[in-house]
């Protein structure tokens, strides 16, 4: 009797010290969750380095560039008309004339010079308007860096928690084994029911269908990770997000977001750019000046061997009176055109709030919910050690055990969504206010900060 009180007192005091070790894993920024415990990471790949590799080699961001080029050669293009268009000819050939027997082998060069003096202001306005989707350009590039981000995030998170539910999942499925062996014993020595057998082998089989079914989610997300990055998830660690990154209230992200997130910027630039083309339009009812100088060199190397050396210079107007209609059709949708953008940039606008609010409230919620579902395991898992020095007395039936355990496992369950969704709302309040390279410590190339304007 005194060696078995020794061993119910011994267990009491190992249970409780397994409480106040838990704790303080829970408490601890560094441990991922209670009875999870992760081993040192050598070659740790963290979120930050997974996000430079990606943006170093993603095909859309490297487009985005690329466009953003286009559109920056385009102004060169545009200004190309301000400037002398020089032409050179020559020519040389044989004629016969038959009528007075005679025949010539006429040579000619000359060069001339066309110089634009005035267009109505199409190329002023073609000039600016190119500019302004250059410049928008630029901010493409900025949004597709900066959602390309959040994706990394994504997926990043998604694996970490995925791996996280697997080891949850194969740990909860052996305890239970466990629990079933005994019952298994107790049963076939009599002591329990057939009945308990029943039931613990379907808590068991249920529990192996959330095996498989942890371990293919994560192979669904190491999958994603791929699409993403380009490279397989390889030691991935827990991201820490800088709080003082994270604004202090609604109002300042939202004010945040509307001035910095580069999808309004982008809107904002296609206005004027639209603006740019309307204006562009209206030269058209307007004349066209140009200033032209030539000369003109040729021998005719015949009887007569005439000679030719001429210089001209002449100051030229043009007015189209009647183009079809043509000129005010395309003023009409330049109209239309600018009145889509605005458009635009108002329904960039709504999505920005609403997914920056959406962004805030997940943000609120998980951080408030984290503390319960905390609570929640503590709680469960106190009812489970005391479940289990119950049994040992015999107040407490294997199956209490059991059952105690399933929800311990969907209470850790529980508290791991609820911290990766506080991260992951906190990467989405990021990319509203697009601060979400800053925050991961990563510089894009300077030029890229350099207005086209």
């Amino acid at each position: 009797m005194n060696c078995l009180v020794w061993i119910i007192s011994h267990y009491i005091n190992k249970q409780n010290q397994e409480i106040i070790n838990m704790k303080l894993k829970l408490d601890s920024t560094a441990l991922l969750i209670a009875g999870l415990i992760t081993s040192p990471v050598i070659y740790a790949q963290s979120y930050e380095q997974a996000l430079l590799q990606t943006l170093e080699t993603n095909p859309n961001i490297k487009e985005s560039f690329h466009n953003f080029k286009v559109k920056s050669e385009e102004i060169d293009i545009r200004k190309g008309n301000y400037l002398p268009s020089v032409n050179i000819n020559a020519q040389t050939g044989f004629i016969k004339d038959r009528i007075q027997p005679d025949q010539y082998n006429p040579n000619q060069a000359s060069i001339t010079i066309d110089q634009l003096i005035w267009d109505g202001n199409l190329t002023l306005n073609d000039i600016d308007r190119v500019k302004e989707e250059a410049e928008a350009s630029r901010y493409g590039l900025y949004s597709t860096v900066n959602d390309t981000a959040l994706k990394v995030s994504k997926v990043y998170l998604d694996v970490l928690q995925s791996q996280e539910n697997v080891y949850l999942a194969n740990e909860n499925n052996k305890n239970l084994n466990t629990i079933y062996e005994n019952i298994k014993k107790r049963v076939n020595a009599g002591i329990d029911s057939s009945t308990d057998l029943t039931q613990a082998q379907s808590r068991l089989a249920r529990s192996d269908a959330s095996v498989l079914a942890a371990q293919s989610n994560l192979n669904d997300k190491q999958s994603q990770f791929i699409r993403v990055t380009g490279h397989r998830p390889i030691d991935l660690v827990m991201p820490e997000v800088d709080q003082e990154t994270i604004p202090s209230s609604l109002k300042m992200m939202l004010e945040t977001a509307k001035a910095n997130n580069p999808t309004i910027q982008l809107a904002l630039h296609d206005i004027e750019a639209s603006k740019y083309k309307y204006d562009l339009t209206k030269g058209h009812f307007l004349p066209k000046i140009t200033l032209q100088a030539g000369q003109t060199w040729g021998a005719e190397n015949s009887s007569s061997n005439s000679r030719t050396n001429e210089s001209q210079i002449a100051l030229k107007v043009s007015y189209n009176l009647f183009s079809g209609g043509s000129d005010m059709a395309s003023s009409r949708q330049a109209a239309y055109d600018l009145e889509k953008t605005k458009d635009i940039y108002e329904n960039s606008l709504r999505e920005l709030n609403n997914g920056a609010e959406l962004s805030w409230d997940a943000y609120i919620l998980y951080s408030r919910q984290k503390s319960f579902l905390q609570d929640h395991v503590l709680a469960s898992t106190k009812t489970l050690n005391a479940y289990k020095k119950q049994y040992l007395i015999g107040k407490r039936s294997l199956l209490d055990v059991l059952n105690t355990e399933n929800e311990v496992y969907e209470s850790k369950r529980n508290y791991v969504q609820a911290r990766y969704g506080e991260i992951e709302a906190k990467y989405r309040i990021l990319n509203s206010t697009s601060n979400l390279l800053k925050a991961s410590r990563i510089n894009v190339d300077p030029l890229w900060n350099q207005s086209v304007l």
